[in-house]
């Protein structure tokens, strides 16, 4: 019976040991993987896009829209980046216990591609923008009659697999720091056109004559030679209620290239540098606009006066007026 006894001892005794070193090898793997998963969380990854901003203007004898940078609408507002929270670090990550040759326990970090690629796809779905559509009046032929709404451009990311790429690159080499910048291109915003009939002329050119319309009512401004449009109609912003633009059939009498504008406005004293000027009567003129973003009609963002219009646009009127030159200012 002893050496019954003895043997049974002997069992509880190795299955004890067999028990503490399983559970000594547990609790390593434990620690092993708990150390591997600080390490992973405690990592900074961060996507954003390489130099983006919103896209408006207008271009000459339609109203096409061309690059123009518009101020973001504040409730419309995108993330100007991504980045990836210790959750969704961890989340990236299979642990597997191995052994290395001096016996002791170690996690290998295997990054799961499905996962890395799954949070990029989310990442660049916040950073890009959908396009706006712009709304204007058109005549039957195309024409400006009315600028509306400007569009506003959207971004389309280019390079989301190659930058997933890079990213799980940068992840599997230990960076503790990873920046990636996605590549974009601009969606345009485009038009919905509402035909409407062509407003009548507010003079009777002779067939050569070049002579500049100022539709008040349209806030538009055009070219004709008799009463063909040579450029234009262009959305422009005219004089607010408080300093409206004169109206009248006038005759340029100045062109200046370039001018410092200075005096006291509806809304207290102004300083502006104006291009491509043509005066028309006293100190009202025709000239480009630089600090406005859009020539969308606002009347509280009326001028002092004066015909505000985009500045290729106020090139444009300058290189074809000259001296002489009669401007039609009318509702």
């Amino acid at each position: 019976m002893w050496v019954l006894a003895m043997i049974v001892g002997i069992v509880i005794v190795a299955s004890w040991q067999v028990f503490g070193h399983n559970q000594q090898q547990s609790d390593a793997i434990k620690r092993a993987t708990a150390a591997a998963s600080q390490e992973i969380t405690s990592r900074q990854v961060v996507v954003t896009l390489a130099g983006v901003s919103g896209n408006t203007g207008n271009t000459g004898n339609t109203g096409s829209v061309s690059a123009k940078p518009v101020k973001a609408s504040p409730q419309k507002t995108q993330p100007s980046e991504i980045r990836a929270t210790p959750a969704q670090l961890r989340s990236w990550v299979r642990f597997q216990p191995d052994r290395s040759q001096n016996g002791k326990v170690r996690t290998k970090v295997q990054f799961q591609p499905e996962k890395v690629a799954a949070w990029m796809t989310q990442a660049a779905a916040q950073l890009k923008r959908a396009p706006e559509k712009g709304s204007r009046q058109v005549d039957a032929t195309g024409h400006l009659v009315r600028l509306l709404k400007d569009p506003v451009s959207g971004v389309k990311i280019k390079n989301l697999a190659k930058s997933t790429s890079q990213l799980m690159k940068s992840l599997q080499d230990g960076k503790r720091e990873v920046k990636i910048e996605l590549r974009t291109e601009s969606a345009p915003g485009g038009f919905d056109d509402t035909v409407v009939p062509t407003p009548p002329l507010a003079y009777q050119a002779q067939p050569t004559q070049v002579w500049v319309d100022v539709n008040l009512s349209n806030h538009t401004t055009a070219v004709y030679r008799g009463n063909q449009p040579v450029y234009g109609p262009i959305p422009m912003v005219n004089g607010h209620p408080q300093a409206p633009t004169r109206q009248g059939v006038f005759q340029v009498y100045a062109k200046v290239d370039h001018q410092i504008m200075r005096g006291i406005g509806w809304n207290g004293s102004y300083e502006e540098a104006a291009p491509w000027i043509a005066y028309f009567s006293g100190d009202y003129a025709l000239h480009g606009a630089p600090w406005r973003h859009t020539f969308v009609w606002e009347p509280e963002k009326g001028s002092h006066g004066c015909i505000n219009m985009a500045v290729a646009d106020a090139k444009q009127v300058f290189d074809l007026v000259s001296i002489g030159t009669v401007v039609v200012v009318h509702q």
